[in-house]
C-alpha cells in the first residue's frame, strides 16, 4: 500500500509503532509528523493494523510530561486512545525476550518491548529511531523507516 502525497510506501500489513514516531508527530517536526499523520489516516481503513506496546505508550506519556507537564501528557494519552492504533501489554515471557535484546544490543529496554511485538506479531517496526539501525542491520526486525 502506499500513500502518493507523502511518498510513504508501507510494504507490512502490520505495523508496530514506536514512541519516536509519535512525539515527532505531538512536536510536529517535518516531514516525519507529515508521514505519521498519513500513515494514521491510511490505518483508519483497516491496513496496516498498527499495534504500540504499553511500555511505548508510558514511554511516550513520560516524554510528554517531561515536554509539556501532567495535563498535557493525560491529553496526548487520551488522543492515543481515539487512534487507529491497538495498546498491547507485554506477557511475562515478553518482558524476559526484551530484557535478552537489551541484554545483545544497544538500544533502549523500551525499544526491546517494541522489537519483541514485531517478532510476535509479525510487521515491521515504524520508527525513525537511530537506535533501531542495530537490530534491523542483525536481522532481528523489520523496520519502516520515516526518519530524516
Amino acid at each position: 500500500m502506499s500513500a502518493s502525497s507523502a511518498h510513504i510506501q508501507i510494504v507490512t500489513p502490520l505495523l508496530v509503532v514506536d514512541s519516536w514516531p509519535v512525539m515527532e508527530w505531538f512536536k510536529n517536526r517535518q516531514p516525519m509528523a507529515n508521514q505519521f499523520r498519513t500513515i494514521l489516516e491510511i490505518a483508519r481503513a483497516g491496513h496496516p493494523k498498527l499495534l504500540l506496546s504499553s511500555i511505548n505508550l508510558g514511554e511516550i506519556y513520560y516524554n510528554c510530561w517531561r515536554e509539556w507537564g501532567e495535563v498535557r501528557a493525560d491529553e496526548a494519552i487520551d488522543l492515543i486512545g481515539s487512534l487507529p492504533i491497538q495498546v498491547l501489554h507485554p506477557a511475562a515471557v515478553d518482558v524476559l525476550s526484551a530484557a535478552r535484546l537489551k541484554g545483545q544490543y544497544p538500544v533502549s529496554y523500551a525499544d526491546c518491548f517494541a522489537a519483541v511485538l514485531t517478532l510476535k506479531h509479525g510487521g515491521s517496526v515504524l520508527t525513525g529511531d537511530p537506535d533501531f539501525l542495530i537490530l534491523r542491520q542483525k536481522g532481528v526486525v523489520r523496520v519502516d523507516w520515516i526518519g530524516k
